[in-house]
């Protein structure tokens, strides 16, 4: 029954849309930490 539920997802796209960063997350109860986005935003060079 899990399948019937959305799922999270975080994407980071850069200026020209570009998928940079994706990550879906199983439960939609998961939630990434405020640093662990940030994190994500610095490494794909998207900023």
């Amino acid at each position: 029954m899990a399948d019937r539920y959305a799922k999270r997802a975080y994407f980071i796209l850069d200026r020209n849309g570009v998928v940079r960063y994706a990550r879906i997350q199983a439960n939609p109860l998961d939630l990434l930490k405020a640093e662990d986005v940030l994190q994500a935003l610095k490494d794909s060079g998207a900023s």
